[in-house]
């Protein structure tokens, strides 16, 4: 009977976690074609996809692809345009691997506002977050049912993993504040000058 119950428990954990990723693939693509269009075109706003996330935040492994090749362009100072990025990625026989260059060109026909980029980062940042917790949750489901003699270790476990969760949350919210610092140094410098 115990085993029963246990099979049963992780065969729903199972379910439940890909209705996740599904509904997180679907807003997710959303908001990736949304922030990859945007977010390249001006360079203070790349500056700020680089700092707040990184490939990790995509579910999909095309999206991550898509998301290093945009930053290494960033990072070499390159255009980053539909024919530039088509290329790049047709040079590093990435291009299939990605959805091809009609996929590609659907990201850069999408005309979201650069206004809301920081929206669309909190919200990549957000689904992130949630997957995070998931796969967190849905390991600490399976550890339980395995250790039963082992509570206090266990829970030492848990507890880690929705701490590890959190840290990363907190560490989004340290670097906007290294940018309201820097920011302030910026103006009183400004303000220094005119004097």
């Amino acid at each position: 009977m115990e085993s029963l119950v246990k099979q049963l428990g992780m065969a729903l954990a199972e379910v439940r976690r890909r209705e996740a990723k599904k509904k997180l693939f679907a807003s997710l693509r959303t908001i990736f074609t949304a922030r990859l269009h945007t977010a390249w075109k001006r360079s203070k706003v790349s500056a700020e996809c680089v700092e707040k996330i990184n490939e990790e935040y995509f579910y999909v492994p095309a999206h991550q692809t898509i998301y290093n090749v945009l930053v290494d362009l960033w990072n070499a100072g390159q255009a980053i345009d539909l024919i530039t990025f088509t290329q790049v990625l047709r040079d590093r026989n990435l291009l299939e691997s990605v959805g091809g260059a009609a996929f590609v060109t659907s990201l850069f026909t999408f005309v979201p506002t650069a206004a809301n980029v920081g929206y669309y980062l909190e919200i990549v940042r957000d689904k992130y977050i949630l997957r995070q917790i998931i796969t967190a949750s849905t390991e600490s489901v399976r550890r339980a049912y395995e250790e039963q003699d082992e509570v206090s270790n266990l829970l030492d476990e848990v507890e880690q993993r929705i701490f590890a969760v959190g840290e990363d949350r907190f560490k989004g919210q340290m670097l906007s504040m290294k940018d309201q610092v820097m920011e302030a140094i910026e103006s009183i410098e400004k303000l220094y000058e005119r004097k």
